[in-house]
């Protein structure tokens, strides 16, 4: 997974993070504590391994998945994909 933030005049930051980096117990674990014991986040946490396993599949038949693709007025670009 790529997270791209890229503006015209700040700096440009690039993050390779591994797809299952989400699988990580520790992860899992940082994900729930941040939100407080909601019902809704420890579902999805729940099926995060599944998810990931979802989306490996997804992209090796179809290439990559864009998730979050944004572009300000000003120039900037956010880039979220797998």
């Amino acid at each position: 997974m790529v997270i791209k933030v890229l503006t015209k005049r700040g700096p440009r930051i690039r993050i390779w993070m591994p797809l299952g980096v989400a699988k990580w117990h520790i992860v899992r674990h940082a994900i729930i504590k941040s939100s407080h014991h909601d019902e809704n986040v420890i579902t999805l946490v729940g099926l995060l391994p599944q998810l990931v396993k979802a989306a490996r599949r997804y992209v090796r038949r179809h290439g990559h998945l864009t998730i979050v693709e944004v572009k300000t007025h000003d120039g900037d670009h956010i880039l979220i994909r797998i």
